[in-house]
């Protein structure tokens, strides 16, 4: 089984380990999947992250450098050049980490960044 998945924008490629089975057991909403760079912040620092899927209420990302981020962090998250959107970690593991927003993204702001984004073609 391959244990690398590519992520490809903007002419570059970067490899991140395979996605972890947990990560879809423990969504409670639906996620659109989408390829979009973004940055997230939090103890004073900045991290470059890979947006893998997202949905109102949450979004799931890999981080190409351990960042330390425990279950209950709180972020403020980039998605592209838009944010910042408070969340909060619900898990990370192996550099994936999966975040629950603060409140709701706003419709449409959800649709724009899906229309924009949208790897389901």
């Amino acid at each position: 089984m391959d244990d690398l998945v590519k992520f490809d924008r903007i002419g570059s490629t970067s490899a991140s380990p395979a996605l972890p089975a947990h990560a879809t057991e423990l969504r409670r909403f639906s996620r659109e999947k989408l390829c979009a760079q973004g940055s997230m912040r939090f103890g004073g620092r900045g991290y470059t992250v890979a947006m893998e899927n997202l949905s109102e209420q949450g979004c799931q990302f890999w981080v190409p450098r351990k960042a330390g981020l425990p279950k209950g962090t709180s972020i403020a998250l980039y998605i592209e050049k838009m944010g910042p959107f408070p969340a909060t970690v619900r898990w990370a593991r192996e550099g994936w980490v999966g975040v629950e927003f603060d409140q709701p993204l706003y419709g449409p702001v959800l649709r724009h960044i899906q229309d924009h984004f949208d790897q389901s073609e």
